[in-house]
């Protein structure tokens, strides 16, 4: 063959079969094991606070350390628990200040931004803090989000949770989507003092059931590589494996990985 008189989708086809051929799965950077626990990258509140926001996300507030993209989600938030000695964020209203009858103001949000979208059907959260129970937050509305504003109308409810007053972590589960931004609406907490104590926040990814199956016959095969092939030439967004809008070599690594692991 004549590399080039070769179409795009031929080219394209043959450097799939080679990252196929080269088994790319273990080169995937930032590959989410299905299943996983997964670190958000930021938070942020609309509540004062009183220390770094960033112990909501750093794991710092956590018995134990975990592996984003790779420890499971299921084992890991239950037999885990706080630590809230130093780490834990002190939440009081949105004046920053401490309300005289110690009520904290409720619907002030907290926002985790997971860095990019991505498939997720859970949020872990461990909320009890060296104040117990009284610091605690004991409900709260779930929102998803394609930016960190949620006062613009653009959130979607997830569901409204009602957290154990316990040490481990819990986990509020919901429909799997995509999305990047989840906003936290504090609707309860434990009302005994001036203060809600925070622990750390994780979500849980939720692979598609085969993302390498792009005609859905649930069966991967030459066909599957075709499409993926003239999907991304043809900037179809099909082929965006990582769900971030770009087609680029992530994509072509990913599908290869996804190819390789199979269906179920």
């Amino acid at each position: 063959m004549n590399r080039q008189n070769a179409t795009p989708v031929t080219r394209l086809n043959t450097l799939v079969v080679a990252a196929l051929t080269l088994g790319s799965l273990g080169s995937v950077a930032g590959a989410q094991v299905d299943g996983s626990i997964v670190q958000p990258q930021s938070a942020s509140t609309s509540y004062h606070v009183f220390t770094n926001a960033s112990n909501l996300v750093n794991m710092s507030g956590l018995s134990a350390p975990y592996v984003s993209g790779e420890t499971d989600f299921d084992t890991y938030v239950p037999a885990t628990t706080g630590n809230y000695v130093n780490s834990s964020v002190l939440l009081c209203n949105t004046n920053g200040q401490n309300q005289p009858n110690g009520v904290v103001e409720l619907g002030g949000t907290i926002t985790l931004d997971l860095g990019a979208a991505m498939p997720i059907d859970s949020l872990a959260m461990w909320s009890v803090g060296g104040g117990g129970a009284a610091q605690a937050i004991t409900a709260f509305d779930l929102y998803a989000d394609d930016d960190a504003d949620y006062a613009n109308g653009t959130t979607g409810l997830l569901g409204s949770y009602t957290p154990a007053t316990v040490g481990s972590g819990q986990t509020a589960s919901f429909d799997a989507l995509e999305t990047r931004f989840l906003h936290v609406v504090v609707t309860g907490y434990g009302g005994d003092h001036d203060f809600l104590r925070v622990g750390e926040f994780a979500v849980r990814y939720a692979d598609p059931a085969c993302p390498a199956d792009l005609d859905g016959n649930g069966v991967l095969n030459l066909d599957d590589i075709n499409a993926f092939a003239s999907a991304f030439t043809t900037g179809d967004l099909l082929a965006d494996i990582d769900g971030n809008g770009v087609l680029n070599l992530d994509d072509v690594n990913l599908f290869a990985a996804a190819f390789i692991a199979g269906c179920g």
